[in-house]
């Protein structure tokens, strides 16, 4: 994975014309968060169904079509998901049909009948590996604040593209401020009693929300941020969003990706305003496929 992220970046340097003079070698350390919960791990399933006179046919859409290829059960996912899965095949909607499955972190099962996928918000679909990935981001800013000078309880954090909070939230307690920036199109999440006062959801485009933000006129406390955008990275908003950043004051910053591409074009923009690689990760998030969720930890300087 190193060596694929290595000539992605050298690939992406040849294309663009931009040195990556701070990217010579992995010279940072590398840390590997593998999966122990290899299988029925996948906390939310999406299927599509048709019955008619010959039967009925649920499952998934054949690659590139609209087939339904009927599958009884998978097993990757939670067991809770095959158990409802199970019990619709016995009782079917009519028709064509997609339903969508989702297990909760106290075991609650959600049933989403033809809705836009993801209709109950964004989750990461592997909770022990997501929580090893919390872990991961929250130590990096810990350390980052070991300084007496920019003490982690006054730093404000800006958590861009993040959703309900997922990747802030082991940082909820632990900073002055928090501020959640999404689209949130179904609407901002709502609170919880464990939620605290200083944690506010903006829903705006992240790239507009940074332009319109007022950088500090007094030192306060550090300013850092955990970015977790879309499949397809920060394009084409990179340049401007991490201009943005550092006019804010930005000192640190997590940045995750779910594609290895997307994310080596962020880092070279990054890379290219003045940010350097501190620590780096690659989390197996989706066990017995080839995708894996990366991460680093980048300083400016």
């Amino acid at each position: 994975v190193q060596k694929a992220l290595l000539q992605s970046l050298q690939r992406i340097e040849q294309q663009s014309g931009k040195p990556l003079a701070r990217v010579p070698s992995f010279t940072f350390t590398w840390d590997e968060l593998p999966a122990e919960v290899l299988w029925n791990y996948r906390n939310r399933v999406q299927l599509r169904g048709e019955t008619t006179s010959d039967g009925l046919k649920m499952g998934f859409l054949a690659l590139g079509s609209d087939t339904v290829v009927d599958v009884e059960r998978c097993d990757i996912a939670r067991p809770e998901i095959n158990e409802r899965w199970a019990a619709t095949r016995k009782n079917p909607p009519a028709g064509r049909f997609k339903i969508e499955f989702e297990v909760l972190p106290k075991g609650e099962v959600r049933t989403w009948h033809d809705r836009p996928h993801g209709a109950g918000g964004f989750r990461q679909v592997h909770d022990e590996q997501n929580s090893k990935i919390k872990t991961w981001i929250a130590d990096r800013f810990v350390g980052a604040s070991s300084d007496p000078a920019a003490p982690l309880a006054q730093a404000s954090l800006l958590d861009l593209f993040g959703g309900e909070g997922n990747f802030s939230h082991l940082l909820w307690n632990r900073v002055k401020k928090v501020a959640c920036v999404d689209r949130f199109p179904s609407g901002k999440p709502a609170r919880t009693p464990e939620m605290p006062a200083h944690l506010e959801f903006y829903a705006a485009p992240v790239a507009g929300w940074l332009q319109h933000q007022q950088p500090r006129t007094s030192p306060s406390g550090p300013v850092y941020a955990i970015l977790d955008p879309p499949r397809a990275g920060l394009t084409p908003d990179a340049r401007a969003i991490v201009r943005n950043l550092i006019r804010l004051g930005v000192t640190h910053v997590a940045l995750v990706s779910c594609s290895v591409d997307a994310f080596c074009k962020d880092l070279q923009e990054f890379l290219s305003q003045g940010f350097q690689i501190e620590r780096a990760a690659i989390a197996d998030l989706f066990p017995h496929t080839v995708h894996v969720e990366s991460l680093a930890f980048l300083r400016y300087s």
